[in-house]
């Protein structure tokens, strides 16, 4: 099923112990929508100025993502961010934000194709423009929003607000304690269930990521990564997949959610190959000369060298990957699934290539 966010495209400037990195793109909405493309139609609503690049929109168009909800204004400038990343690298602080053309009163112009969207991320952003967006849209069957320290403390009525018209918050743990005064991250999901949401994901960094709701409390490691160089977007990517996952499933059980959520942490490492797609499952069908499907595949002239060439043009190609049957993406994983039932229908007892 769809889905739809909504969120920033900005210009970010980044201080690291590692390094610094000046108006890099960036914007919870760009990584988001991008991220959740890898797991169902995407389709995205924010504004520009007239500084924006445009080859970004073709990045996120070259992944499928719906852009007819991006407004361009010439005559404003994009948002802005800079911020610091403290020495672990879980810990940042905003130096400076410019809403610019997405300022804390935007409006957002929602087209008609997308007022009946069924799933809905508020990326991070201002509550009074989540809540316009929500009196635009129909009846989603889930709403979930982010949410950052400049929106907690410069606009924390307007939030409390939102949270009593969401289904979810995604936020880190950080984060979690400032809006409720909590003195951990587990009793301020507890606090923020209360304020409305019916589960809460609280971000951990390089520990990984916590989903609460009355029912139960789930715990998922992060990808171990080495050291990380440049966080930007990665919490947004968390969440972007996160929703695409379960719009892609669309359940919304505590199984498909802690799915979501593995699915959400593989896909904030890295943009990479550090997963199993179809494209994979189809050049592994290819790698066997003797199967049917892979004789069949030859004779209208395609090679698993003329794929895999295909792949690496469309996807880039990645360092070495301890990538395990477990990665498998969802799509991937139904192909599996319709296999099964073509061969059941066909009266056979296994799964063949074909």
């Amino acid at each position: 099923m769809p889905l739809l966010t909504i969120g920033s495209a900005a210009y970010d400037t980044l201080e690291t112990p590692f390094g610094f990195r000046d108006r890099s793109l960036g914007g919870s909405g760009v990584y988001a929508s991008f991220a959740a493309s890898f797991f169902t139609e995407s389709r995205l609503i924010g504004v520009v100025g007239g500084d924006w690049n445009p080859a970004y929109t073709e990045l996120l168009r070259s992944r499928g993502v719906d852009l007819e909800g991006l407004e361009i204004r010439s005559n404003e400038k994009t948002t802005y961010w800079s911020g610091r990343y403290f020495d672990d690298m879980n810990r940042r602080e905003t130096l400076c934000f410019e809403g610019n053309a997405m300022s804390g009163t935007y409006i957002p112009i929602v087209p008609d194709s997308y007022k009946n969207a069924p799933y809905v991320f508020l990326g991070n952003g201002s509550p009074v423009t989540d809540m316009a967006l929500l009196d635009s849209i129909a009846k989603p069957k889930l709403v979930v929003a982010d949410t950052m320290d400049f929106y907690i403390n410069g606009m924390k009525k307007e939030l409390l607000e939102l949270l009593r018209r969401i289904d979810g918050l995604i936020l880190n743990d950080e984060e979690s304690i400032q809006l409720t005064g909590a003195r951990g991250a587990l009793d301020a999901a507890e606090k923020i269930l209360e304020m409305g949401p019916k589960f809460v994901v609280i971000k951990r960094g390089e520990y990984g990521a916590m989903f609460i709701s009355s029912d139960e409390i789930y715990l998922t490691p992060a990808y171990p990564t080495r050291r990380v160089v440049d966080p930007t977007g990665a919490g947004d990517s968390f969440a972007g997949a996160l929703m695409g996952s379960l719009a892609e499933s669309g359940e919304l059980t505590p199984e498909s959610a802690k799915k979501a959520l593995n699915n959400s942490l593989l896909c904030a490492k890295e943009l990479g190959h550090t997963y199993i797609g179809s494209e994979h499952l189809l050049l592994g069908v290819l790698s066997d000369k003797n199967t049917a499907a892979s004789v069949a595949m030859r004779k209208i002239g395609i090679s698993s060298e003329l794929l895999k060439q295909r792949i690496i043009e469309l996807s880039g190609r990645g360092e070495r990957s301890s990538v395990k049957a477990e990665d498998m993406t969802p799509k991937c994983k139904k192909i599996l699934m319709n296999s099964a039932s073509e061969a059941k229908g066909r009266g056979s007892e296994r799964i063949c290539p074909e």
